[in-house]
């Protein structure tokens, strides 16, 4: 007998990621940025994180003005309780956004 996801149960669409996620550290500026950018040119979803919360926020819009796929989380990745923070939420914040 198969179990209904609680999803199922609920009557929810199951979320759908339609394009592979990257989280880019550093994100906001330099290395980071080429690199997300490179990503997203491949097709990537982006989500970036960085400490600099106003350069993460400029490359955030420049990026989504560009046509891409992008979400931000301003935290210090020299924090290990802010790096579980970072992976946990890049799942959930584009995985929200991208429901059938």
């Amino acid at each position: 007998m198969e179990r209904a996801t609680p999803a199922a149960r609920l009557g929810q669409a199951k979320p759908r990621v339609t394009a592979p996620v990257a989280l880019v550290t550093g994100g906001a500026r330099g290395l980071g940025r080429a690199t997300a950018e490179a990503l997203a040119a491949d097709g990537y979803s982006l989500f970036l994180v960085d400490i600099l919360a106003d350069r993460l926020a400029q490359a955030r819009a420049e990026l989504v003005a560009r046509g891409y796929r992008c979400e931000v989380l301003q935290a210090d990745i020299a924090e290990r309780a802010q790096c579980i923070a970072a992976a946990a939420a890049s799942g959930l914040q584009l995985a929200n956004t991208t429901k059938r």
